[in-house]
């Protein structure tokens, strides 16, 4: 829809991911996920006071078996996601 230009993210108040945890980088390189594709090439191209706010659910933040690694995870899916500073 948002490449069909039926539905701009500046009609929109709030984008909810579910899944988030698949945003994760694979391989070396920027993740290709639809999550990072819509953030990428239709959030950042807003001006910051015309974007929706941005939740990203996930029970699944990659595995990890201590609180350090799963804090790194999370911290990662942040980055993938929406580049913030504040994740």
């Amino acid at each position: 829809l948002l490449k069909e230009n039926v539905i701009s993210l500046q009609q929109v108040t709030v984008v909810v991911f579910d899944e988030v945890h698949h945003v994760r980088r694979i391989t070396k390189g920027e993740s290709k996920h639809d999550f990072n594709t819509i953030m990428k090439q239709f959030y950042f191209t807003l001006a910051k006071a015309d974007r929706p706010r941005v939740i990203g659910l996930t029970a699944s933040p990659g595995g990890a078996v201590n609180v350090q690694d799963t804090r790194y995870l999370v911290y990662q899916l942040c980055y993938n996601l929406v580049r913030c500073d504040v994740c």
